[in-house]
């Protein structure tokens, strides 16, 4: 017992001048010590508490479970840490209590030391912490939701005003409605920027963007980047060029959307702020250091890149070098509202370079231009040749192409989208070059792929002088033009151009034609061919367009009619799965949301199909106007295959249904239902106006094969019975009525809703004269819809309008059958 108050004396000591409870108990469960701090709390003295057990100081349901605490200390012979709510005169308060035991010379427990210390406002600041956790993580929640229907409801309209803006440039416009078009489509352009910007800048914020690493051509991504920004530089007069070092690896693998995103960013600002002068982008394999910064190594299946964008612009103050990256910046005051913007460009820039494992800074000097640089890490890729399935086309590897283009950003990707196929490259930067490497004895080469606007001469003096002056009548030509005009197409006969291919230039489009120009061989008759050409080798492709937007299914429609496919229309789930169960398609474009059923409840329904006749393996991308993250995960967690945001860019559009949907004959599906060319299987007179839904447009877009077309006996009756004069009636109308009706689709395609009405009364004109009740019904009823319409003619309008002209023509093929049919009778046969 000596031992144990000797040493108790000397903790006592130390105890009592710490801020934690300190107390000794002997094995029985006697107090031997207790410090000043325990006594302050409990109120309770040291002679009053020594000798006595917690159940004699606190009481016997106070007491116990510190009783019961010291045994279990005591039996395992080690320390325990326990939290305890301890009550005292002053309220409660939270402890973390260490007890441990203590040991005599001879290794045997002599009594418990305990150490609590108060610990009651860290609980509370971490319940805190817990329920501000819990109302963040939903304030997380709402704020997401809310962005994602905010960008729905934002981008559907859009998704109309920027898509058929384009198609309505694509038309036969005055100079002065080209501009006003462009004025809309820029307008809703740097809209939809500023929307992107802000979602993104929130998405990054809140730590919601994830690295997409893919396979990309870094040479062709380039050259897509800044092609757009040459028309701009053109306009401001200055000079845009781009310089990629030779020891730059061109086939990586990274994420491209957010390295495009970069590069728009910074030639968008340097455009801005530069009015003369020179822009200039360079690619270089980044040092291990430049200018005191050291860059990390990377592994030899890795490189990183070392980019810059610099201009001859208004320049930066050295003092805002680091300004300009903050959130909601724009530079400064200096930066006057002449260059307008959200100031949010670079800030998203900088923390996308950190995710992609680089790293942006500037250098500049005011009235001078600046110099952005910044690196990105890539993993390297091996080349893969691109195959054209289903396509019969002939050995390649042997065969050389030269590659005759005055662009040098172009030119490098025309030669490697035909290299990595397989073919032989050679590349020439104008005429001249071509024409004396074409001119070498030793040169064999099977084609010429041929920009029409080189720095020297035409792509036609270039192609004649290749055929005639060289001889070269079996090298094929592909003539490559920005904009096809009326004769070109004589003009390639006439000289022996093989090929003609409007920008932009797609890979499987550019080597597809090549393939099939080299199998021809020489045959001086062939047609020319063309994109359309390689369309219809693909036979018929069936594309199902799972949309509830009225405005946005004519504008899916247009777009992919425009490019070869055949478009059917489903306004919901239900729809599309009852469509598969008839009918074979090739690819869906489902909409996300939508009535009834959404996008991905109908995926997900598809890809459960157990009935062999239905395609469960169909490829689903989806369209949705919602842009955050999270959203890709969803659709490819539903069981869809991709994935493309609203509003619908064409190029953008047609580049992912290729990835998907391969060349080749198909065979047509025997249960196929033939359906309306434009709006198959779609009951879409819901989504008219009250006003312009009459008793047929509830009817179903399709043929009309048990309606009476024409009424023979009464007409006959009108002309007394002369049946010549009928025949002749009908022959003068099978020859009219088509040109008619091309007449009419022309005027709605430039939007001359002041000719449309009276072109659409001379076709009601025509049916009555031939007897075409039903054509003549059909006519006055797009008739009373034009009434409608007003002088804006709106894109919903426009919509409306689409839906009644297919109704027409429909009914126009009906009638031209049934006459054909009744002009092959004997005459006196007609009744």
């Amino acid at each position: 017992m000596l031992e144990v108050q000797n040493s108790c004396e000397l903790l006592e000591a130390l105890a009592d001048n710490a801020n934690a409870v300190i107390y000794i108990k002997d094995t029985l469960g006697k107090y031997i010590m207790v410090n000043r701090r325990f006594v302050e709390i409990f109120k309770k003295s040291k002679e009053t508490v020594s000798g006595k057990t917690d159940r004699e100081v606190f009481g016997s349901s106070y007491g116990e479970p510190f009783h019961i605490s010291d045994l279990r200390v005591i039996e395992k012979g080690g320390p325990e840490e326990t939290e305890e709510t301890i009550h005292h005169p002053h309220g409660s308060a939270t402890y973390l209590t260490t007890r441990f035991p203590l040991f005599n010379k001879s290794q045997a427990i002599y009594a418990v030391c305990g150490i609590s210390i108060d610990i009651t406002k860290r609980k509370q600041a971490e319940e805190e912490r817990i329920r501000s956790g819990i109302s963040s993580e939903g304030t997380c929640r709402v704020k997401n939701a809310f962005l994602a229907n905010m960008s729905h409801e934002i981008r559907t309209p859009l998704n109309g005003i920027i898509g058929m803006t384009e198609l309505v440039l694509d038309t036969n416009l005055d100079p002065d409605q080209r501009e006003y078009m462009m004025m809309v489509k820029n307008s809703s352009g740097y809209l939809l920027g500023i929307l992107n910007s802000i979602l993104d800048f929130s998405r990054i914020e809140a730590g919601r963007i994830e690295i997409d690493e893919v396979d990309f051509d870094l040479v062709s991504m380039i050259s897509d980047i800044v092609e757009p920004f040459l028309v701009q530089a053109m306009k401001k007069g200055i000079r845009l060029s781009t310089v990629i070092s030779k020891d730059v690896p061109v086939l990586l693998k990274g994420d491209v959307g957010r390295l495009k995103q970069v590069f728009v960013n910074l030639l968008g600002n340097a455009l801005k702020f530069t009015e003369s002068g020179n822009i200039e982008l360079k690619v270089g394999v980044a040092p291990a250091t430049l200018n005191k910064r050291v860059f990390p190594t990377v592994s030899d299946k890795e490189t990183r890149l070392l980019f810059s964008v610099s201009d001859t612009g208004i320049g930066i103050p050295k003092e805002n070098y680091e300004l300009i990256f903050d959130s909601f910046t724009q530079g400064e005051v200096f930066m006057t509202k002449k260059y307008e913007g959200t100031g949010l460009g670079l800030a998203i820039v900088k923390k996308v370079l950190y995710m992609l494992g680089g790293d942006i800074w500037v250098e500049s000097e005011p009235g001078k231009g600046s110099s952005f640089y910044f690196t990105a890490r890539f993993s390297l890729q091996r080349a893969v040749a691109v195959t054209l399935p289903h396509i019969e086309k002939t050995e390649v590897k042997s065969k050389r192409i030269l590659v005759v283009d005055s662009n040098p950003l172009s030119m490098p990707g025309l030669a490697e989208m035909i290299k990595s196929d397989g073919f032989v490259v050679n590349t020439a930067p104008n005429g001249q070059s071509a024409i004396s490497i074409l001119s070498k004895p030793e040169a064999r080469f099977d084609g010429v792929v041929l920009d029409f606007q080189l720095i020297d001469t035409d792509g036609f003096d270039l192609a004649r002088k290749i055929k005639s002056e060289l001889g070269l009548h079996s090298v094929k030509i592909i003539m490559l033009v920005s904009a096809g005009l009326i004769g070109d197409a004589t003009m390639c006969r006439e000289i022996g151009v093989s090929g003609y291919l409007v920008k932009p230039i797609y890979k499987s489009d550019l080597v597809a034609v090549l393939s099939i120009a080299i199998e021809r061989g020489d045959d001086p008759g062939a047609p020319l061919i063309t994109r359309h050409t390689v369309r219809e080798l693909r036979g018929p492709q069936n594309i199902l367009v799972a949309e509830d937007n009225l405005v946005n299914q004519t504008l899916a429609v247009r777009l992919l009619q425009k490019r070869g496919y055949t478009p059917s229309i489903a306004e919901n789930g239900r729809e599309v799965l009852d469509l598969l169960s008839k009918q074979s398609f090739d690819l869906i474009l489902m909409d996300v949301q939508m009535p009834e059923m959404d996008g991905l409840e109908a995926t997900r329904s598809i890809r459960n199909i157990k009935d062999a006749k239905m395609n469960s393996r169909i490829p689903i991308i989806a369209m949705t106007a919602h842009a955050l993250k999270g959203d890709m995960e969803l659709c490819l967690a539903a069981g869809m295959n991709d994935y493309i945001s609203k509003p619908l860019r064409a190029d953008d559009l047609y580049k992912l249904i290729e990835k998907y949907i391969a060349f080749g004959h198909k065979e047509p599906e025997p249960q196929a239902i033939q359906d309306s060319p434009v709006f198959k299987a779609s009951t879409v007179s819901e989504k008219l106006p009250l006003s312009l839904q009459t008793p047929m447009a509830t009817q179903q877009l399709s043929t009309r094969t048990s309606a009476k077309s024409l009424y023979i006996k009464e007409t006959l009756e009108r002309l007394k019975f002369d049946e010549e004069s009928l025949r002749d009636i009908w022959t003068t109308f099978v020859s009219d009525a088509p040109k008619q009706m091309a007449i009419l689709t022309e005027l709605y395609d430039t939007g001359d809703i002041s000719s449309l009405k009276p072109q659409v009364r001379l076709i009601k004109n025509m049916s009555v004269k031939i007897g075409a009740t039903a054509l003549k019904s059909e006519s006055f009823r797009m008739e009373l819809a034009l009434r409608k319409i007003s002088e804006d003619f709106s894109y919903a309008e426009k919509a409306t309008v689409l839906y009644f002209m297919e109704r027409l023509r429909i009914e126009l093929d009906i009638v031209l059958r049934d006459i054909k049919t009744n002009l092959a009778k004997p005459a006196g046969t007609i009744a």
